[in-house]
């Protein structure tokens, strides 16, 4: 057996957070999980790894070990225990059964789960190894950008940390400064935009800024954004949508004088319900396409047999 459960002492546990996926958080209250432990105990011992001096190294369950020691009139405190000199392998499986549903895991602790892999295994292995088994579905070089947001400051650990950087955008955020990087993830917290929209949003953000010289966080600061975004009679949909046009017509002021003249001319056309008439993108051509739907490919057929 690769485990044994048994009582350990305090004493013999080392506080060393080597294994720890979030240490930055040991020292930070947890009111949820402290009023569970009180509520039902510990239902899940914590996880310890032997070590050559007769000591054992907290892998995971840090605070209910805290709990135990703080609540508990007790010496001792059950722990699942891995045997010491354990193929790496079998190391992290066991961690990664430990965890179960790794689904939870935020983006700053999957980052953290690699870098620790990352003393046991070839860095140009981890992808292959694990990327998988924690949901992350993009290619290897991202392994770079996950020991990036580790490198960073605290609060952008944080931040992801807290689930407001999605897998999707972390390199685009690493490549901003700081004072841009918070500027936007401010921004994206108060409209609650998913990877999808973050990502539309800063596009725009940065071409029209840059277009004026501005830094992302200063142009976020002029009048024109902050009369849609401090509108209080728009809710935030309304936002949004006034703040995509807002970007797009900075952008691309002949493209929307050319959008509305495009609009005003196709009202005046007699179309049937089934057709549509199409401008090539940012009326990049003059070319225009006529597209016709057909209720099936049946119908399409007769219909170009006719003509």
């Amino acid at each position: 057996m690769h485990l044994q459960c048994r009582p350990l002492s305090y004493a013999n546990l080392s506080q060393s957070s080597t294994w720890s996926l979030h240490p930055w958080t040991l020292d930070s209250p947890q009111v949820e999980l402290h009023t569970s432990l009180l509520r039902l105990g510990i239902i899940v011992p914590p996880l310890v790894m032997g070590t050559d001096n007769n000591t054992f190294t907290i892998v995971s369950g840090y605070r209910r070990i805290q709990f135990a020691k703080a609540q508990c009139n007790s010496t001792h405190i059950d722990c699942r225990i891995m045997q010491k000199d354990l193929e790496p392998q079998l190391v992290f499986e066991i961690i990664l059964e430990d965890i179960k549903d790794t689904s939870t895991l935020t983006l700053a602790e999957k980052a953290m789960f690699l870098s620790i892999a990352s003393n046991y295994f070839p860095k140009e292995t981890l992808a292959q190894k694990f990327f998988k088994r924690l949901g992350i579905k993009r290619k290897q070089s991202f392994l770079d950008d996950l020991f990036h947001l580790l490198d960073g400051d605290q609060i952008f650990i944080d931040l992801a940390h807290g689930g407001l950087i999605e897998e999707q955008m972390l390199a685009e955020l690493l490549r901003l400064k700081n004072t841009d990087k918070y500027a936007v993830i401010d921004l994206f917290s108060q409209l609650n935009l998913g990877a999808s929209k973050q990502k539309k949003l800063l596009g725009l953000l940065r071409d029209a800024a840059y277009k004026e010289v501005f830094s992302i966080s200063d142009y976020l600061q002029q009048d024109g954004i902050q009369t849609i975004t401090e509108n209080e009679t728009l809710n935030i949909p309304q936002i949004i949508q006034h703040l995509d046009r807002y970007l797009q017509l900075k952008i691309y002021p002949q493209s929307i004088a050319a959008e509305k003249e495009f609009t005003t001319r196709i009202k005046e056309i007699t179309l049937h319900k089934n057709q549509k008439i199409s401008h090539s993108p940012a009326f990049e051509k003059d070319t225009v396409t006529l597209s016709t739907e057909f209720a099936s490919l049946e119908q399409c057929i007769a219909f170009l047999q006719n003509n």
